[in-house]
């Protein structure tokens, strides 16, 4: 107020819905009176400004901005299919962000995402398949069960924003349309709209996203003939790119007999080094303890449908690992 500067603490946050402006435009109240005051909407954005009339890095502040947080609503991970009497799916506001919050620091930054010009306007996108928000259009085994929300991506030290309403000038800058209702409502008020896809090795995902968040677990891909029928290529090139990637099982949908020609297709490419035999080691590794894991005391490993193909996969990957 009287023409004092105002700082631009931190943009694009999470703010829950028990944020409430505390002066109305034209009121008389003083600073010392309000909390948080709403500004008017930021110009690119449209999205309302958050004013906090207390001193930054006061103890007062540091309150006040953490709290704005403290009532976000938190999504249980769930699959379409997964939910049923007693255990529904999380129920959010549709013009609400995601906010995907991870083990350890990330190791990017805005950059990852986005190419900016000099005024800091988005000009070009980047790796938009590491992390995707997508929408259930139908049976998401399926070609084309899963379409991609445009959304801007905000990059924290362990976290990840996905705001899927966009508005302003982010359209023409994310090269899409603007979404003023954000994500999409459910089909009947019950079922699964939408799922987020985090790439977790290769080319696609964010550098070095296995190790730094500690997952030792089995990578399976999604569908890849899907996949591939969506990306426009082959079964074949997808399936290399995902073995390459670091992948442990591929998900191969049709015949066995195609499924078999491609197994023998990825043993020679790994045989002519394209595939990197560490990775393999690693694979192997981990697939032979989920098999352990699985077992009980009085019982072996299971062996996985149908037979014939498992086990010809577990000995020639065993043959190629040793």
């Amino acid at each position: 107020d009287g023409g004092a500067f105002r700082d631009v603490f931190r943009r694009d946050v999470l703010v829950g819905p028990d944020i409430q402006d505390e002066r109305a435009t034209n009121s008389t109240k003083r600073d010392d009176e309000v909390l948080y005051d709403f500004l008017g909407a930021d110009p690119d954005t449209l999205q309302p400004r958050l004013f906090i009339p207390r001193e930054i890095g006061s103890e007062a502040f540091e309150s006040a901005f953490a709290a704005l947080g403290g009532q976000t609503r938190e999504v249980a991970p769930m699959l379409a299919g997964q939910n049923g009497p007693g255990r529904p799916f999380s129920l959010v506001p549709r013009n609400a962000a995601l906010e995907l919050i991870f083990s350890a620091p990330l190791g990017v930054d805005d950059d990852f995402f986005v190419e900016r010009n000099e005024a800091g306007l988005v000009v070009g996108l980047r790796n938009t398949e590491a992390v995707q928000l997508l929408r259930l259009a139908g049976d998401p085994t399926e070609p084309g069960g899963l379409v991609p929300i445009p959304v801007r991506v905000v990059v924290r030290d362990r976290s990840l924003i996905l705001d899927p309403v966009l508005l302003g000038t982010e359209g023409l800058q994310y090269q899409t349309r603007n979404n003023a209702s954000g994500l999409p409502e459910s089909p009947d008020q019950v079922s699964a709209n939408i799922r987020i896809a985090i790439a977790m090795e290769g080319p696609l995902a964010i550098p070095r996203l296995r190790e730094t968040q500690g997952f030792t677990g089995v990578i399976v891909t999604d569908s890849l003939n899907g996949t591939a029928a969506v990306r426009g290529t082959t079964t074949r090139s997808l399936a290399l790119q995902a073995a390459v990637a670091g992948a442990d099982l591929l998900l191969i949908s049709g015949a066995e007999r195609s499924s078999a020609k491609l197994f023998g297709y990825l043993v020679r490419k790994a045989k002519a080094g394209r595939i990197p035999l560490d990775r393999l080691q690693a694979s192997y590794g981990r697939i032979q303890a989920l098999r352990s894991s699985l077992a009980t005391d009085d019982t072996s490993p299971p062996v996985i449908a149908p037979p014939s193909i498992w086990r010809w996969v577990y000995r020639n990957v065993g043959h190629l690992a040793s």
